[in-house]
């Protein structure tokens, strides 16, 4: 009824998905589900991630004009700020000939001129 080769063969293969399934049950098994993974840090649902918040970088001022009432602050890439205006999360609330000041948030930043190459223009009927 059954030819012997074929019905051998089909009760290895039986016999290997068998074991199979044994070592497979095996290592599940032996894992422990109360005890927590020490690769990974243990964290509650209640906490939350924590991140770091650092003040934006500071812009490079590269000049200051003042001419009569018009003050002017340069920065890189020729980035113009008059007196209220923002750059990089600042706000620049003073400008004077060799420094600026500007504020973000409480932090209130005074940057200074790298060069003084002070240049006087008065206006005409000013003089």
């Amino acid at each position: 009824m059954f030819n012997f080769s074929t019905s051998t063969r089909a009760w290895r293969f039986l016999i290997s998905v068998v074991a199979c399934l044994l070592c497979l049950t095996l290592q599940l098994s032996s894992a422990n589900p109360m005890r927590p993974d020490t690769g990974k840090p243990a964290v509650t649902p209640t906490q939350k991630p924590t991140a770091v918040v650092s003040a934006p970088a500071l812009p490079t001022l590269s000049s200051i004009l003042i001419i009569g009432d018009y003050r002017v602050a340069v920065f890189t890439r020729g980035r113009e700020r008059t007196i209220g205006q923002r750059i990089n999360g600042y706000t620049v609330v003073q400008i004077e000939p060799e420094y600026i000041v500007m504020k973000q948030g409480t932090r209130e930043v005074t940057l200074k001129i790298k060069s003084r190459g002070a240049l006087s223009i008065t206006p005409a009927g000013k003089e």
